[in-house]
């Protein structure tokens, strides 16, 4: 308790920083000691904040003017969604429009189809190391519901945020790497920049002009929402410690790259330094299955990417091209983290914010390995400061760990731990992920859109597919969904919640 208290205390500073680049949103580890900022500092607004002026928010565009004046930075961060998995719809011309700062990511969408005013607030709680996630509804006045749960329907039982790892994302303005895609993709961010209405959340942001095809923020909130997600999985890990310490240090050299190689039998033999002898039997076993699996997995999930933007965007000029195997070397130390964190039921599917096929990856613009050892020190601080790790001052202030150091403790330290086959239901923290993951990602079942909020709105109401829904979800036994499972009546009817609302908009 006392390291978590520590940790809380450091994510909020007193000073309020200008953000200009992602690089400002790593994890800093600043003269030995773990500093997260500029998140949350002692001036950040807060969802207590906004119910307590809930007077100074009689509607939707009141509401608008008193972030303006309290929080104008919000309006400097935004990202803009062209299309939306989410119960706000969105198009190319009304995209729904995300701010963030300060802990708070606020959700706004004015599609014409939207029939009622609603903001969705994800607000992450530094003291539990939880995201907390609220709606404010415009109807009589604003009203505040606190962690509904048909939030949990798409986000988990232990909520996190939806965001793909970087560096793609297609239904962002700024898709790859922060750059247009397309053409028609830089024409609709253009557009919207030149021409928004006075009442729309759109005529409050500060656009920055285009430094020719790139906007660097989508980078930025890549980094600022994987650092708050980073240290809430280093916070859960901790559940398991008597399983996971003897195995620190063999983390640690894993994200320090004491482990690389160009190939599974060389990744092996590397990692094998860093194990008791007993377990290098399990690792020779078990690793080139974990290997080949994260890597099927990493191609299969950009390639559903791929495809969504294509959806998108058929047949238009490119005007950005992108490899999307240029960060293919995180399969290796994912493989390798996986080898430990499942042997003691650490599942990485629980962690990740991708929503239906994306259960290993937390990629970040700076380097994801680094960012998730400065991250570890959350779980155990006290044994990573005794290896006497350097610390990079540029504009990461990474810890850097000698190998052989590591190499030495890790082997003493690993004697006492054990690492088991652990089996384990992927997707199965989010209902909508579940279903995603069948009928919407793979092909193993009829195509549904689950992934696209107005063509998902579209089949229900014109198809009938929301009847359809209804009678799969209610049935027991043959014809029931999910048909290899038995959920409990109130996941089912929250699931849906969120459809009947999603065909209502």
């Amino acid at each position: 308790m006392r390291l978590k208290a520590l940790f809380a205390s450091l994510f909020l500073s007193t000073s309020i920083y200008a953000i200009d680049s992602f690089t400002d949103y790593s994890i800093k580890l600043d003269e030995g000691y773990p500093r997260l900022y500029p998140h949350i500092n002692n001036n950040s607004l807060t969802i207590d904040e906004i119910e307590q002026n809930l007077d100074q928010s009689t509607n939707y565009q009141s509401f608008l003017e008193y972030l303006k004046i309290r929080e104008p930075k919000l309006f400097e961060h935004f990202i803009l969604f062209h299309h939306s998995g989410s119960l706000q719809l969105a198009s190319p011309e009304k995209p729904r429009t995300v701010l963030f700062y300060g802990g708070l990511i606020l959700a706004f969408a004015e599609d014409q189809d939207q029939t009622t005013r609603r903001v969705e607030i994800i607000e992450f709680d530094a003291q539990a190391m939880r995201f907390n996630f609220h709606e404010l509804r415009f109807t009589h006045g604003m009203e505040i519901e606190r962690n509904p749960k048909k939030c949990l329907t798409c986000h988990g039982d232990d909520p996190r945020p939806i965001w793909e790892p970087y560096d793609f994302w297609p239904k962002i303005y700024g898709s790859h790497l922060s750059r247009f895609g397309t053409q028609k993709e830089k024409d609709g961010y253009t557009a919207i920049q030149a021409e928004s209405a006075k009442d729309s959340v759109l005529s409050y942001l500060e656009f920055e002009p285009l430094r020719r095809n790139y906007n660097e923020v989508v980078e930025t909130f890549t980094q600022y929402i994987s650092t708050m997600a980073m240290v809430r999985m280093m916070d859960r890990w901790r559940s398991h410690d008597d399983k996971l310490s003897p195995f620190t240090y063999t983390i640690a050299a894993i994200l320090n790259g004491c482990t690389a190689s160009n190939d599974p039998v060389g990744q092996i033999q590397r990692l094998k330094n860093y194990l008791s002898p007993q377990q290098h039997i399990a690792l020779e076993q078990r690793f080139e299955g974990l290997w080949q699996d994260t890597l099927a997995t990493r191609s299969h999930f950009k390639q559903y990417l791929i495809n969504r933007y294509d959806s998108f965007y058929p047949n238009e000029p490119i005007i950005f091209s992108m490899n999307h195997d240029r960060l293919i070397s995180e399969v290796q130390s994912i493989a390798q983290l996986r080898f430990i964190l499942e042997g003691v039921g650490i599942f990485l599917d629980e962690h990740t914010m991708s929503q239906g096929d994306n259960p290993f990856f937390f990629s970040v613009p700076g380097n994801s390995a680094r960012d998730l050892l400065a991250a570890f020190f959350q779980f155990d601080a006290d044994s990573l400061f005794a290896a006497n790790p350097d610390f990079v001052h540029s504009q990461f202030q990474w810890p850097n760990f000698n190998c052989q150091d590591l190499a030495r403790r890790a082997q003493s330290n690993a004697a006492s731990g054990q690492l088991y086959q652990s089996t384990h239901n992927k997707s199965e923290s989010s209902s909508l992920g579940t279903c995603m993951s069948c009928h919407t990602v793979n092909s193993r079942a009829p195509y549904i859109p689950f992934d696209d909020s107005s063509k998902l709105r579209d089949w229900m109401v014109r198809s009938g597919g929301l009847s359809k829904l209804q009678d799969r979800l209610s049935r027991t036994g043959s014809g029931q969904m999910p048909p290899d499972r038995n959920w409990p009546t109130d996941r089912k009817s929250s699931l849906l919640e969120v459809f009947e609302a999603i065909s209502k908009r």
